[in-house]
């Protein structure tokens, strides 16, 4: 289940039985993929064109006092300005760049698992059948890769994205001495915040913060890792350097893998909690009901 631009009735007084098609922003408005689906809420409307830009209070983070919410399916001019304070790139943010420079080229789009499975899942906007590869719900870590370089093998002539966690990623780059050997152009796009975060994101929410096995800090130089295969090997750090290394790494031929490194404690959602029925989702912000916490006080 996603956040999503669709039509929806309200039970506003002012606005009770009309829709509006455009871009919503809610506490909790949760749609499928349905482009009519109905879910009565409280709504309030992005004063913004579906063809222009947003305010630059529309963005996908919550701040005290202002309660918008940008949803991940947003027309395309969308900004993203509520950054971190500290400068970090937000996972978010690097994947809707790489969207935004690669969609003109519609290419295939594979993922590992992991949160960034779901927010590839959420700001990714494919617009054509047949071009996500993931294995869903099965949890198949590393699995992005692999599928990135069968589908370059069976389609030489496209372009074809890894959108990646640098968890996933660990559990196939030796698969770069294949993608190097039959120069299968792959790009690779490492979202690293040297965790395990979906599991991480487990911990903190239902286990009350105790980390367990999900720190990543030290792993490979993953630039020195794709020049030692013989691929390009980049980076971005900061917000400013995502979309010229994202442009870069499509115009580089050859395999590239780009490690962009994002803020390390960001959490995906909505998340249905295990065992929960799809009325149970949380959103953020939201407390954790008793009954899931599985930690200690």
């Amino acid at each position: 289940m996603l956040l999503g631009s669709v039509r929806l009735e309200v039970e506003d007084d002012e606005l009770e039985g009309k829709s509006h098609p455009g871009t919503l922003v809610t506490d909790k408005v949760y749609t499928s993929y349905k482009p009519q689906v109905k879910y009565k809420s409280k709504i309030q409307f992005v004063p913004y064109s579906i063809r222009g830009e947003a305010p630059r209070n529309a963005c996908i983070r919550r701040f005290p006092g202002l309660e918008s919410f940008c949803t991940p399916r947003s027309p395309p001019g969308v900004a993203f300005s509520c950054l971190l304070a500290d400068g970090a790139i937000l996972p978010q943010f690097a994947i809707d760049e790489i969207y935004k420079v690669t969609e003109a080229h519609d290419p295939i789009v594979s993922t590992g698992v992991g949160q960034h499975q779901m927010w590839a899942a959420q700001y990714y906007r494919a617009r054509n059948p047949r071009n996500w590869l993931t294995s869903g719900g099965l949890g198949t870590m590393g699995f992005g890769f692999p599928a990135a370089l069968g589908a370059q093998a069976a389609f030489p002539d496209r372009l074809v994205i890894d959108i990646d966690g640098d968890g996933s990623f660990q559990m196939t780059m030796q698969d770069l001495s294949t993608c190097v050997q039959y120069n299968l152009p792959v790009k690779i796009f490492i979202v690293n915040n040297r965790y395990l975060g979906m599991v991480r994101q487990w911990q903190e929410l239902f286990y009350g913060g105790k980390y367990s096995q999900v720190d990543l800090e030290i792993q490979p130089d993953f630039v020195k890792l794709a020049q030692a295969f013989g691929a390009t090997g980049l980076r971005a750090e900061r917000p400013s350097e995502v979309r010229p290394v994202i442009e870069k790494a499509v115009s580089t031929p050859g395999p590239v893998v780009v490690d962009m490194v994002t803020a390390r404690e960001e959490n995906c959602y909505p998340i249905i909690p295990a065992g929960c029925a799809l009325r149970e989702i949380i959103d953020e912000g939201e407390p954790i009901p008793e009954k899931l916490f599985q930690g200690w006080r």
